[in-house]
């Protein structure tokens, strides 16, 4: 088997010591995979292959948000290779007439979002959808993003063994230039990365917009590879993720280990997702019969979880265990929210002007 060529850094004498848990962390960045990864039923996944290889949109959405999916399917449409696929999930409410036409499109298919086997919830034991979102904290806490990312990992990329990219949006995302999917996204980011996102624009540390525990249930979870003290979340190495857009290289040697499966584990757990106490997540879309109570609508940014943003959060601390470098004076896994318009990318969280999203029935659909 051909070696791979990897750069293997190893952070603080490979010892990090986090309040007496001292765990030790290799970091793995990809120069040229070129060649053979870690089992010879994967792909080779260069570069170029990934580029070529079947690739991903991924949405999840409810029918309230359909205006705002019709427009980001227009702009994604227009602008994606026509070698990618849009899998659009439903979140328990799509009508069967937005299914149906989601289905009539060309590169788009919808699948119903499994809520009991991804997130241990089952509709069957609740009245209505209603209660289901309402029972995990309202469906903008987003443990369904977080089991939605991990699922398509599974399912499209045989659990990363496939080569090529997975792309998940918001239905308000908006990518207005074809050079995002060409060569100045890919290679510099996904490739390098594996994971990558955007800072949120206000560019906030980590611990100002999650609640202490979470910190604490993913030291659990990631068997102390990520620091349980929100202390040291609160500086310019821990900006915050948005929750809206993530670029991902499934191939990318432990991400999926490291990254995608600890989230998923917190997402399935409520104590690290949505903690008790924690507040300043909107709960839109959800009954106010099934509203959290103390659950408050305003963000107050501290270390108390009064500005809570739950997937945001979980990737974000993550995501730095995973990149952390000794000293590093930025976030490496986040572009700031203004460089990402030099891609092309904007969030608009309307429906209006719905004539200029021009999607089209593909008449010739398998």
């Amino acid at each position: 088997m051909l070696a791979s060529m990897m750069v293997m850094l190893y952070l603080s004498s490979n010892l990090l010591n986090y309040g007496g848990i001292v765990a030790q962390q290799t970091i793995s960045v990809a120069e040229d995979q070129t060649e053979s990864q870690a089992s010879d039923s994967m792909e080779v996944c260069s570069p170029e292959r990934n580029k070529a290889a079947p690739s991903y949109m991924v949405y999840g959405v409810t029918e309230n948000h359909m205006g705002e999916l019709k427009l980001s399917l227009a702009h994604m449409l227009k602008n994606m290779p026509s070698h990618w696929k849009i899998v659009v999930y439903d979140l328990g409410d799509l009508s069967q007439k937005s299914t149906d036409f989601l289905n009539s499109l060309c590169q788009v298919q919808v699948e119903k979002f499994n809520f009991k086997d991804w997130l241990g919830v089952d509709p069957a034991d609740f009245p209505d959808q209603g209660a289901v979102w309402g029972a995990l904290k309202g469906i903008t806490v987003c443990s369904w993003k977080i089991a939605l990312i991990e699922h398509a990992f599974k399912d499209l990329f045989d659990n990363g063994k496939k080569c090529g990219y997975l792309l998940y949006g918001d239905a308000s995302l908006r990518i207005n230039e074809k050079k995002f999917f060409v060569d100045q996204y890919h290679p510099s980011v996904a490739e390098r990365h594996g994971l990558f996102g955007m800072l949120t624009p206000a560019q906030k540390p980590t611990a100002l917009e999650t609640h202490p525990d979470t910190f604490v249930e993913l030291n659990k979870i990631t068997d102390g590879r990520t620091n349980p003290d929100i202390n040291d979340y609160n500086n310019a190495r821990s900006l915050q993720m948005r929750g809206g857009l993530f670029i991902t290289r499934p191939s990318f040697p432990g991400l999926l280990e490291n990254v995608i499966t600890p989230a998923a584990e917190c997402a399935r757990n409520l104590n690290c997702v949505a903690p008790e106490g924690a507040s300043g997540f909107k709960l839109s879309g959800v009954p106010a019969k099934y509203a959290i109570t103390g659950w408050k609508h305003v963000c107050v940014r501290g270390l108390t979880g009064t500005c809570h943003r739950s997937d945001m959060s979980v990737y974000s601390i993550l995501m730095r265990a995973w990149y952390l470098r000794p000293n590093s004076p930025k976030t490496p896994y986040a572009m700031p929210y203004s460089k990402s318009m030099d891609f092309g990318v904007e969030f608009i969280r309307n429906s209006n002007n719905l004539k200029s999203a021009k999607l089209k029935v593909c008449n010739n659909k398998n």
